[in-house]
């Protein structure tokens, strides 16, 4: 239980707040050649603050819409899950916009900081509160007066309100520049890839020929096992094996399973490159040891002709992928089968040196990448902790 300071005080949102809704009544011809800008789902869903919006909408002469004022609370209402119903933001711009279907607004009947009313609308516990709000079985729903009915605790002092919110924005504020940083240097890296796979910028100590072969000159594949789910493990043993799957390539994928006496043919170590045949196509996994699942190739190459990083690069180039997802058809479920990856020919320099040398610099360049993105986890995790110990006053900065 939070003991919060005695001079907070527990509030209904309904209290500060009246609500209003998105858009109505439009078709799609009305979003074709729009007259006025709107603010869109994802927007309100994906930041807590928003100065703009570029998406477009008809609004005709008389139509009863409700235009965003600067400072409103802006809320996500209907979405695939009750997690995702009832994220907040927050509109701090100066032009003319409306707010789209889906989503509802809440004007200040009382004055508050917006920038902290987001940030304690996001904290994971008034998230929990408004998560269980939500109604539905296939879609989630959000009634404006249910979400409004739940209660918060928070300064009564509007400008210690804005000390914690300008305190948790300056977070804010070097994450986004990371992930600006980390969007840019990955663009410059894939251009990099690009060049050097093709050859058409050579590394200045190189002037040798290039080959054009077949994979099945320089590869053999073979395919993972199968495990239902029910004959998986879910702990590390001693004598089991990490399980490969799909799921293993999802971000922030928090489960593990484990396979107990594989064929040894199912067995990959952190030199094997893995590739998936099937579902989402052409994705590339290495550096990883276990048992890999009958949705991936194992790619054994000819060591002696090709260099293993060099080769990944070129897998995941986009020349190369994009040829591996067209292969593979354009059916509900693409798979790519043995004959047609083997019939991929690839361009690689003959010496190996060569090789090895274009894969360092772009292994370097991912290095830097992986730097920044681990920069940017732990400023994630440091705005967290700087939420849970601000937004319950565990912590006083006035």
């Amino acid at each position: 239980m939070v003991n919060y300071p005695k001079d907070w005080g527990k509030i209904k949102l309904s209290e500060l707040m009246t609500p209003y809704n998105g858009l109505s009544g439009k078709s799609g011809n009305d979003f074709i050649n729009g007259n006025e800008k709107y603010i869109n789902y994802l927007s309100v869903f994906n930041n807590t603050v928003i100065g703009s919006a570029t998406e477009k909408v008809n609004i005709y002469h008389g139509e009863l819409q409700n235009i965003v004022n600067k400072g409103d609370i802006l809320f996500t209402q209907s979405s695939e899950t009750a997690e995702e119903v009832g994220m907040a933001s927050t509109y701090l711009g100066d032009e003319k916009v409306y707010l789209n279907s889906f989503c509802f607004g809440a004007r200040k009947k009382r004055e508050f900081d917006s920038l902290f009313m987001v940030s304690l609308l996001r904290s994971k516990a008034v998230r929990e509160k408004i998560s269980k709000e939500g109604q539905g079985s296939t879609r989630y729903n959000l009634s404006p007066t249910r979400l409004l009915n739940i209660e918060v605790t928070m300064p009564k002092d509007v400008d210690e309100q804005k000390v914690i919110s300008k305190t948790l924005l300056s977070f804010d504020k070097h994450i986004e520049n990371l992930t600006k940083l980390i969007g840019k240097k990955k663009m410059i890296r894939d251009g990099a890839v690009e060049d050097l796979i093709s050859g058409n910028s050579r590394i200045s100590t190189f002037s040798g020929e290039w080959i054009n072969n077949k994979m099945k000159n320089i590869a053999v594949i073979n395919q993972g096992l199968q495990i239902p789910i029910s004959s998986r493990q879910t702990y590390k043993t001693k004598n089991n094996y990490l399980y490969i799957t799909i799921e293993f390539l999802k971000e922030n994928n928090g489960q593990k399973y484990y396979v107990e006496n594989p064929p040894t043919n199912t067995v990959c170590n952190k030199d094997s490159i893995l590739m998936t045949r099937t579902g989402n196509t052409g994705q590339v996994v290495t550096g990883v040891a276990g048992v890999f699942h009958n949705n991936f190739f194992d790619i054994k190459y000819d060591k002696s002709k090709i260099d293993k990083s060099y080769l990944y690069y070129l897998l995941i180039s986009k020349r190369y992928n994009t040829e591996i997802i067209n292969v593979a058809g354009a059916s509900t479920i693409p798979d790519l089968k043995h004959k047609d990856f083997y019939n991929i020919s690839i361009n690689y320099p003959k010496d190996i040196k060569e090789q090895k040398l274009i894969a360092k610099i772009l292994m370097s360049m991912d290095k830097d990448i992986e730097n920044l993105e681990r920069e940017k986890e732990k400023y994630i995790q440091l705005k967290a902790g700087a939420m849970d110990d601000l937004l319950t006053g565990k912590v006083r900065l006035v």
